[in-house]
């Protein structure tokens, strides 16, 4: 529902956004000034075992997280909708190293975990669920398939509203990375998340809360969020009121 209001406000911008359309998301506060919470953002170690992982993004209130390398690349995108399909007697793939759960699940490869070099490559889970959608059942998929399944699509505080818009909708994807190399401690570049959420907010006017902070920290790399600082301007038909925006 989000993503075809998100894709039906891509379409009909310039009437229902007006200049506020081609504004870059830094001056809309859709992820949060540039480095305000560079260090706050949860992000995922992919050698972390895959239920610590989903576990600490409980604890930390967020549905999806970056997976980021040792070296500081972001290599993909964890997230509760990969459990979409998980039966009890599939519990076991959770102990894999994260890289390697998303790999079997993308048939792809991330730090050198392929589908042809797992030993859980049969597993029931990944080789295909009924009602799975993303998945398909047979021996092989393409590499075109398998790398439209994975693509981690990032933005800039530069990007306009407009092009986020039809980033989230024409790609149904629920998480738009936002990457600030130039930015001093922030992980990967990270400076930010916007969401379908993020968005609607915004237009509605409606500040968001923060999640509430991590419970453990263990080996992954996050911080509580900080609340924003207010930033929310009324603006005239053209456009909506912009409101606080959190990293989600």
């Amino acid at each position: 529902m989000q993503l075809d209001i998100v894709h039906y406000l891509a379409a009909h911008a310039d009437r229902l956004l007006g200049a506020q359309a081609d504004a870059p998301i830094s001056t809309l506060d859709l992820y949060g000034p540039p480095g305000q919470r560079a260090d706050t953002i949860v992000s995922v170690d992919p050698n972390a075992p895959t239920l610590l992982a989903f576990d600490y993004m409980l604890g930390a209130g967020v549905s999806g997280a970056p997976v980021v390398s040792p070296q500081g690349e972001l290599v993909a995108n964890l997230s509760v909708s990969d459990l979409r399909c998980i039966q009890p007697e599939h519990l076991g793939v959770l102990a894999l190293p994260v890289a390697e759960f998303l790999a079997l699940l993308h048939r792809t490869t991330y730090l050198g975990y392929s589908q042809g070099g797992s030993k859980s490559k049969d597993h029931p889970f990944f080789a295909g669920s009924p009602g799975s959608g993303h998945r398909s059942s047979e021996a092989e998929v393409s590499a075109a398939a398998a790398a439209d399944a994975v693509r981690l699509i990032t933005v800039t505080p530069n990007t306009t509203l407009r092009e986020v818009l039809h980033q989230l909708g024409d790609n149904r994807i629920h998480r738009l990375y936002c990457v600030d190399p130039n930015v001093e401690g922030s992980c990967a570049g990270l400076v930010g998340v916007v969401t379908p959420t993020d968005v609607l907010c915004w237009l509605a006017g409606v500040p968001r809360l923060p999640p509430p902070p991590p419970s453990h920290s263990a080996i992954f790399r996050v911080s509580s969020v900080p609340p924003p600082t207010p930033t929310s301007t009324p603006l005239s038909n053209s456009g909506a009121t912009t409101p606080q925006q959190i990293v989600s």
